[in-house]
């Protein structure tokens, strides 16, 4: 790269090469979305013994993750909602469902985020060699990223997961880390 580039055109230019490595097939124009929001949690908003939105949680892991027992989302019989909570409050939700529902998911949450800023398309190859296409989606918000996958880590299930900019920061110990500086 130019040494005359700035850091931020060469983080820009590494992110490009990125994208292009990693197989992503379109970059849609979409505009940086407004914060996340989850059953009306923001990120950020930390997880309180008592809170009325936890009416619906049927398991809470030491106070750091949220399991639904309402199993709907985007209109559609879902296998599994979750969200999981730090000392910052949410920081990620993960949704998981049949993948005979992935065209009826993404077409709402297409309807509800609007253009995803990134798309890619693929084959998945079971272990009899039969291939199955998937597509991924992304949406970029301003306080982090939500993914959706017709396929996920089953051929039988796909998922749609928002990560903050937070949530690839904090530790197996569900911790931030300590600056090294």
């Amino acid at each position: 790269m130019p040494s005359g580039m700035s850091l931020a055109n060469r983080a820009a230019r590494a992110v490009m090469v990125l994208g292009i490595a990693t197989g992503i097939t379109a970059k849609e124009t979409a505009p940086k979305r407004q914060a996340f929001t989850f059953r009306d949690w923001k990120v950020g908003d930390p997880l309180i013994s008592g809170d009325p939105r936890l009416k619906q949680c049927v398991g809470i892991t030491k106070g750091t993750a949220c399991v639904f027992s309402d199993k709907q989302f985007a209109g559609e019989d879902v296998i599994q909602i979750g969200a999981a909570f730090s000392g910052k409050g949410l920081f990620a939700v993960e949704v998981r469902f049949g993948s005979n529902r992935a065209d009826q998911i993404e077409a709402v949450l297409r309807a509800r985020y609007g253009v995803p800023c990134a798309t890619k398309t693929g084959e998945a190859t079971n272990a009899l060699g039969m291939k199955f296409p998937y597509r991924t989606s992304s949406w970029c918000f301003s306080d982090g990223k939500a993914i959706f996958r017709s396929i996920g880590a089953k051929l039988s299930e796909g998922d749609f997961e928002f990560a903050s900019r937070d949530a690839a920061l904090i530790g197996s110990d569900g911790k931030l880390p300590r600056p090294d500086f």
